[in-house]
């Protein structure tokens, strides 16, 4: 920032004043990134679990792949009200938003994006960052308490002993690259990754590393403290228009955060050959944001232990879509079970579970009710299936 100064100072203004408008141009260029980058991160996002889920995501806004969805989405939830619950702590409620979003913006001081392109290299960096990032857990349990709602403190609850949790293996992920340089500055740490990216000799702790900032950023498979299916929304459930949207830009920042963190410490920052520095730091950075996404739909899609056990019971019966126990009436032709007991269905999604209360398909006499064999789907295997069913 040396020459900035320099600049004003030759046209006459005071040092304070240089220094406010430096701080001020700072701040509203991590803004602007920050949004742009947001926008960016959520489209691809959207788009990569869409082909995951075999869908198109956005299409329409914008035309080329729905590219402005994202703006669509944040114009929606400016213009949206903002509403504060009748027993909220008003002043509270409206703060927690700030502190959440300032701590989040306060890591990008330290990220050297490139050569000289750091807003503040200080010597303490690593430690600067550790620090800052645990202020968020100030604002979400602000958050969860002046909400007056159950669901936001248990959310908050959650939140906060998961990110003082996975804390201490994030620290421990990073000292072994303090002590290997004798330095916690940024600057210096990558400098020194010019012969040898860190990932090399310290690969237990990138590793670590990468699976405590998914769990500090609540993402799946840590997502519990936004389980939908007990609490609803979390600590947040109560935020409304750009409230709820400067939370989400706070979680997406510190997304992108955790990961310039990472290709700084251990994927050697901007070195990299051909290309621009602050290009490959850009380059590295989403790799790694984008690794984390998909790995964190592919451990969701892969989380039983076979098909069978995400299965879902159904009929023998073909038309009946209900949970239960249905007989076979001999007369119906259409259904999933041949002679053997065998299943139909090539692609294996539908598999034998064996009869009703643990027997077999049986003809059953005069005025019995024949006994039905269960059949399950595999989830897992149908969204992908594209053969024709065989009932």
């Amino acid at each position: 920032m040396e020459p900035v100064y320099d600049i004003l100072s030759e046209w006459g203004l005071p040092l304070t004043v240089a220094q406010l408008i430096v701080m001020l141009a700072v701040a509203t260029a991590v803004l602007i990134f920050t949004a742009v980058s947001v926008m960016f991160m959520v489209w691809w996002e959207r788009k990569i679990s869409a082909h995951i889920q075999v869908r198109f995501g956005p299409m329409r806004v914008g035309g080329w792949h729905g590219w402005a969805q994202s703006i669509a989405d944040g114009l929606k939830l400016l213009l949206k009200e903002d509403i504060i619950p009748a027993g909220a702590d008003r002043l509270v409620f409206a703060l927690a938003p700030m502190v959440v979003f300032a701590a989040s913006l306060a890591a990008f001081v330290i990220i050297p994006f490139g050569p000289g392109l750091i807003a503040g290299d200080l010597n303490i960096g690593v430690l600067f960052y550790i620090s800052i990032s645990s202020l968020t857990v100030v604002g979400i349990i602000m958050a969860g308490w002046s909400s007056n709602n159950k669901y936001s403190v248990l959310g908050a609850i959650r939140s906060a002993a998961q990110a003082v949790s996975y804390e201490v293996p994030l620290v421990l992920s990073v000292i072994g690259v303090i002590m290997t340089v004798g330095s916690m500055s940024m600057t210096r740490i990558v400098e020194a990754q010019e012969g040898m990216w860190f990932v090399v000799p310290q690969l237990l702790g990138f590793l670590i590393y990468l699976t405590a900032a998914i769990a500090e950023c609540n993402r799946t498979p840590f997502d519990i403290p936004e389980a939908e299916s007990e609490l609803v929304a979390g600590f947040h459930v109560e935020y409304s228009g750009m409230r709820f949207a400067i939370f989400f830009l706070a979680e997406y920042a510190n997304m992108f955060v955790v990961s310039a963190i990472a290709t700084t410490l251990f994927l050697g920052g901007w070195h990299g050959p051909l290309l621009p520095g602050w290009l490959w730091f850009l380059l590295k950075t989403y790799f790694i944001y984008f690794r984390h996404d998909v790995a964190a739909l592919d451990v969701s899609q892969t989380a039983g232990r076979s098909t069978h056990e995400s299965g879902m019971e159904v009929p023998t019966a073909a038309g009946l879509a209900e949970y239960g126990d249905y007989r076979i009436d001999p007369g119906v032709k259409r259904f999933l079970v041949l002679g053997s007991g065998a299943c139909d269905c090539d692609s294996r999604c539908i598999f034998p579970d064996g009869g009703l209360h643990g027997g077999s398909l049986s003809a059953g006499g005069p005025g019995q009710k024949h006994r039905a064999l269960r059949h399950r789907i595999g989830l897992c295997l149908l969204r992908r299936c594209r053969a024709v069913c065989p009932a």
